[in-house]
């Protein structure tokens, strides 16, 4: 009887705790959520990309939209088709537009074909985020990779695999895409930082592509013709770089002559490792880039006035070799 009047004083007590705690929560309201409803509430991004049929800005405008319109953010693209004046036009046409989007992203073709109308946008109160690919002027976010970084940890890694002290030639290749590209423009500051304090390493080439494979090709058939001992090729895009490991491998020199490159992260990119084609591939991870621009886009949405606003989020690294290989480093597409 004493265990059973004893278990239900414990049983009363706990309910009595329950029920303040009922009362407790229930008093408790999410003070956030009214004001981010109204945040989001009938809001409008606009996302003005270099093309839409590489695997990178498929992931992106996959998950930016996806998450955006689930959160019920209505959202647009405009395809320049690998056009800076299409994209021109694209941007122009919002500064006299009466629906303009709350928010542009924007992923520049170089540091000045847009320039113009991203800093009239600006002025005009235009919140802005660039993905990947800046302009000469800055916007409320940049949301990409760390390019001046990259170019510095190429460099580093160029150094150390392909210095004479390691029986080496010290001989490499550059292949860029649109050398007034922003990926370009800061890489190479980037790698002369480390290449002025080694000058054992000799870039006996550095030419544009124009992000165009078979361009690069060309480009590293030459170069390998002209210097037989190169140690390695750094193709400064995957998608152009394609060509560059091809011309090495159709010289029968794959395995000999380095291929480096960076990239998005497709499954490509590992099946390229495995393959031999691509010896280290530095990812930035554009599915991650995309989540970060959902969160800079919702934080603009909720500032009133951005005119003050200039953040940057880097994109963290990932380097891929035979040796760290592993399949959930890569994103299929599908």
């Amino acid at each position: 009887m004493k265990k059973l009047m004893c278990g239900m004083a414990l049983s009363l007590a706990a309910s009595i705790v329950l029920q303040a705690g009922g009362v407790a929560i229930a008093a408790q309201t999410d003070s956030y959520r009214p004001s981010f409803a109204e945040a989001v509430k009938g809001k409008k991004v606009g996302l003005v990309f270099t093309d839409m049929n590489t695997d990178l800005t498929l992931i992106w405008a996959d998950i930016i939209e996806r998450d955006l319109n689930q959160l019920g953010v209505e959202t647009e693209i405009r395809d320049a088709n690998w056009s800076p004046e299409t994209q021109v036009q694209a941007l122009e046409a919002y500064l006299s537009a009466s629906d303009k989007p709350d928010v542009l992203i924007i992923q520049n073709f170089n540091l000045t074909a847009a320039a113009s109308p991203i800093k009239r946008l600006a002025e005009s109160g235009t919140k802005m985020v660039q993905l990947n690919m800046r302009s000469r002027v800055d916007t409320n976010y940049y949301v990409g990779a760390d390019w001046v970084g990259i170019g510095e940890a190429v460099a580093n890694e160029l150094v150390a695999d392909c210095s004479p002290e390691n029986g080496k030639s010290g001989k490499v290749a550059l292949v860029q895409g649109d050398i007034t590209a922003p990926d370009s423009f800061f890489q190479m500051q980037g790698m002369q930082l480390v290449f002025d304090a080694h000058p054992e390493i000799q870039v006996v080439s550095n030419l544009g592509s124009e992000w165009d494979s078979s361009k690069a090709r060309d480009i590293t058939t030459t170069v390998l013709q002209q210097h037989p001992d190169l140690c390695a090729v750094y193709g400064l895009w995957d998608g152009h770089h394609v060509g560059s490991a091809e011309a090495i491998k159709e010289a029968g020199l794959q395995g000999k002559v380095l291929s480096y490159t960076n990239g998005a992260g497709s499954r490509k990119a590992c099946d390229s490792v495995s393959s031999g084609l691509v010896d280290k591939y530095w990812s930035y991870d554009s599915k991650r880039q995309a989540s970060d621009v959902v969160t800079a886009v919702v934080s603009l949405l909720q500032t009133e006035d951005a005119s003050d606003t200039r953040v940057a989020v880097y994109s963290p690294l990932t380097l891929i070799s035979k040796e760290t290989l592993d399949p959930a480093m890569c994103f299929d597409l599908d």
